[in-house]
Parts: structure tokens; sequence; C-alpha cells
């Protein structure tokens, strides 16, 4: 009998260790949506920059070597507080697994709309894009974004230099950190006319820019900074209060050198081909040696 007891309570206790690794391993599903196909989606982990510092971080394997963003903001005193960080996940899936005393894993998959609806479009100037003088030949992609592409030059994936083209000033500010709360544009003008409205995130700060300002085309960079406007346009600095508590703070402009475009060297006969790595667009040329002829347009 006492036998039969020992064994009963080691099943028991075998059926609870499992049920929790299984509780522990769950994996939970999240589906993001990218501020856009060559930037990427902000991932809020249920901890906070201290108790982050008990844990690995792993994105598919591997250890995060990626920046971090404020989230879950909320007010002590009179400063707002982060009590959890943000990852800024690209387009495509990630397995993030936080390893410590109790282990959490999440499933991530970033979307964007070009991903979904295939808009393929020209990045190679077919007419100008080579110059003969230096064989440089001009992708009209920002630096910055090219690691969303592989570059093929005849076949093989290219390694030579990269150089800025196209270099414009352009306004900007530094919303980086306006995350977790609603937030409300008190005071922006453009050519003297004010602007006010709500937001939650700067990607939906992006979307009210664009309405305000069409001639702007704002777009968000990597590094969370808001960056465009147009030569004919005169911009003031931006008064935003977060709605909670009221507390206003002054986003100022400045400006970003900013390179609309890149360069690369290759032979005056090549093949080259510039395919996104998320949407599979690609375009090409090819260059006989004098100057360029069409080989291949935007296409899936």
């Amino acid at each position: 009998m006492s036998n039969f007891k020992t064994q009963t309570i080691f099943i028991v206790i075998a059926v609870i260790l499992l049920v929790s690794s299984v509780k522990a391993n769950t994996i939970k599903t999240i589906r993001l949506e990218a501020v856009s196909c060559e930037l990427y989606a902000e991932f809020c982990l249920p901890v906070s920059a201290k108790e982050l510092t008990n844990y690995q971080l792993l994105d598919n394997g591997s250890a995060w070597d990626g920046d971090f963003a404020p989230c879950g903001l909320e007010r002590v005193g009179n400063k707002l507080v982060a009590n959890a960080v943000a990852l800024r996940l690209e387009v495509g899936t990630h397995r993030l697994e936080l390893v410590g005393t109790e282990n959490q894993s999440f499933l991530v998959e970033v979307t964007c709309e070009t991903t979904r609806q295939k808009n393929c479009k020209d990045v190679i100037d077919g007419t100008n894009a080579i110059n003969t003088a230096d064989n440089s030949l001009e992708i009209e992609i920002a630096p910055s974004d090219l690691l969303h592409y592989d570059i093929l030059v005849d076949g093989q994936s290219y390694d030579g230099a990269i150089a800025p083209a196209q270099v414009k000033a352009k306004d900007a500010f530094n919303v980086a950190d306006l995350f977790g709360e609603t937030f409300f544009v008190e005071t922006f003008k453009v050519n003297g006319k004010s602007f006010q409205g709500a937001f939650n995130a700067p990607k939906a700060l992006v979307q009210k820019m664009n309405e305000w300002d069409e001639k702007g085309n704002w777009s968000l960079n990597a590094k969370g900074i808001l960056v465009g406007g147009h030569s004919s346009q005169v911009y003031s600095d931006m008064t935003i209060a977060v709605k909670s508590t009221g507390e206003r703070y002054l986003y100022e402009r400045f400006t970003l050198n900013v390179a609309g475009a890149s360069s690369i060297k290759v032979a005056n006969n090549a093949l080259v081909e510039v395919k996104h790595f998320a949407t599979g667009c690609s375009d090409s040329i090819s260059l006989d040696g004098h100057g360029s002829v069409r080989s291949g347009t935007a296409s899936k």
C-alpha cells in the first residue's frame, strides 16, 4: 500500500511539472504592422529596462543586438517613466525569447502594406542612372534602407563601396520617445497656418503631418526621427502635450542631411539587379559599355 501511495505521489508530481513546463514554454503569437516595408514595427516587452538585465534576450536564437525604445509610459511625480521597453523589429518573423528565472517566448510576425499588395516600383532610372565617367550606378534607395535589398551584379551579391547620392537638407523632429500614451499636437505651423491633433504613436503622427502638409512627404526613419518637408514651406517647432497629464514638451525642428539614393561602382558591361528581400520586387539594368540599356522593369 505504501509503495502504491509513493508511486501515486510521483505521478502527480510528474504531471504538475509537465503542465508547468508546457505553460512556461507556451508561445504567444503577435501580428504587427510595420511603419513601412523599409522600417520597423514596435513590440513592447512586458519587462522594464531594469528587469531586462535579469534576462538574456534572443531573436530567432541569436542574442538581440538592436536598439530599445521606451514604452508603457506612466507618470511618477512630475516625470514620465517608461515601465517597459520596446524592440524595433523589421519585416519578417521573429521568435523572441526572454531567458531567465521565468522564460517567456513570443512569436512576432511583422508585415507591411507592400508585402501584401506587391506594389513594385522602379529603383533604377534606365536613362540617367549610369555615370560613364567613373562607372557609378545610381540606385534610388537611401543607403540606410539598402539592408532590405539584395544588389546583384552579374548574379553575385555586390560587396563593393556604397556612396550616398541625391543628398538634400530636410526638416526633422526627433519623436522616438512618443510611445505608450495619447498625445496632442498643440502648436505646429506650416507657412504660418496652425494645426492641431491627437495621436498615440510616431506612425500616427506621420499620417497627421502628411494630411497637414501635402507637399511634405513626411516619413519616419529607423532612429525614430520624423523627416520631410518641402523647400517652399516654412515650418515651426512643435509643442506636444501628454493628454493624461497635461504636461507639454517642445520638439524643436532641425535640419538633417538625407541621402535619397545610393551609388555603387560597376563594370561598364555589367547586369545589375536590385531585389527587395521581403516583397520579392526587383528592378534591373544591363550596361553595354557606352551608356545604359534597359533590360528589366520593376516586377515580382
